[in-house]
């Protein structure tokens, strides 16, 4: 960090949750895994998730001339909008899915799990079946969801439930 300009300094204003050395331990293996998967011809597809609320619009915008511009008052924020896409190191990757959000079709771990058996499909059809594709997800925790058979027993299980 010193060779990028950065000094460390002690300080009283500026919280920092993530200086513990645990933490750095990981963004370093983190780094370096990156950098072996670059080295080595993998494809890197970079995923993640945003939402926006259709008819959301701004109050000031940028107008011409003529003051001619799009400026709308709308009372509800509007459906719920889910944008899941993939990016690799110069652009978006297929699939890149937008979906309204309700009860039936929301971002949930069946969901993901679906997409991703999509995206992952799609990526070995574009790239063929002999390249490497490596996949870097956040930590959502709908994409952390354990399989029935690895869960661990609660308290509340019954007896048939253990055995099996």
């Amino acid at each position: 960090m010193r060779r990028l300009g950065f000094s460390y300094k002690s300080t009283s204003k500026i919280p920092v949750l993530l200086d513990d050395v645990s933490f750095v331990a990981q963004r370093a293996f983190y780094f370096r895994r990156l950098t072996e998967l670059r080295e080595s011809g993998v494809f890197i597809c970079f995923h993640d998730e945003t939402w926006l609320n259709a008819e959301e619009e701004k109050r000031s915008i940028w107008i011409d001339e003529k003051d001619e511009g799009r400026l709308r008052k709308h009372d509800g924020k509007g459906k719920r909008i889910a944008i899941s896409a993939m990016l690799g190191v110069q652009r978006f990757v297929e699939p890149f899915n937008v979906w309204t959000c309700d009860s039936d079709h929301a971002m949930n771990s069946d969901h993901f799990h679906k997409w991703i058996g999509d995206a992952a499909g799609r990526l070995r059809i574009n790239y063929g079946a002999g390249s490497t594709i490596a996949i870097i997800i956040d930590n959502a925790t709908w994409h952390n969801v354990v399989c029935d058979d690895a869960k661990p027993p609660r308290r509340a299980w019954r007896k048939d439930q253990l055995q099996q």
